[in-house]
């Protein structure tokens, strides 16, 4: 009817091509599909916990490279760069190699 084609083309008017891609993909969806992906849009992650688990992750990948670098330091009979490692994994990995003597 004349609801529906205004409706259609006030969203014509409006969307992008990609939301309009998106509401054609959309149309595909079954009802059980149609329900997970409204529930999948429905949950989110806590903006603080992406971005303290994303530093956490990149300060831990540092943390291995330091160690690696201070290790082959040590094992080639170089001072220590002075840095002191946040953890112990990354001091034990440090102190591994037996043929280091401190």
């Amino acid at each position: 009817g004349g609801g529906g084609d205004a409706t259609e083309s006030k969203t014509e008017s409006t969307a992008t091509a990609e939301g309009l891609l998106m509401a054609q993909a959309l149309s595909t969806f079954n009802a059980l599909e149609q329900s997970r992906f409204e529930a999948f849009r429905r949950s989110t992650f806590r903006g603080d916990a992406v971005g303290a688990y994303v530093a956490y992750r990149l300060a831990e990948h540092q943390e291995r490279r330091h160690a690696a670098r201070e290790g082959t330091r040590r094992l080639l009979g170089a001072a220590s760069c002075g840095v002191p490692t946040a953890s112990a994994r990354a001091a034990n990995a440090i102190r591994w190699n037996p043929t280091v003597a401190d």
